[in-house]
């Protein structure tokens, strides 16, 4: 499983069956957390991630996209960015 590091994130949860472990962790450690399942995706190939600034008064700068790289046990061991 991996989460954003925003502070509002996005999960990806590998398995259909893992599916309540993990809502039960994540609110061990958030119990304020809101959680909504918008969709169950499988057989996902990349992680993009794009990454934005987003000053006080509201303007938004483009930064770069990521994409992670994955070990053969989908550990996350680096990124290559696109800038």
């Amino acid at each position: 499983m991996c989460r954003s590091s925003g502070g509002y994130g996005t999960w990806k949860i590998e398995k259909e069956e893992d599916y309540e472990y993990w809502m039960s962790q994540i609110s061990k450690t958030m119990p304020y957390a809101e959680t909504i399942l918008t969709e169950m995706i499988e057989n996902i190939q990349h992680q993009i991630i794009c990454h934005l600034y987003l000053s006080r008064k509201g303007d938004v700068t483009w930064l770069a996209v990521t994409e992670k790289i994955l070990d053969d046990n989908g550990i996350w061991i680096g990124a290559v960015m696109q800038v």
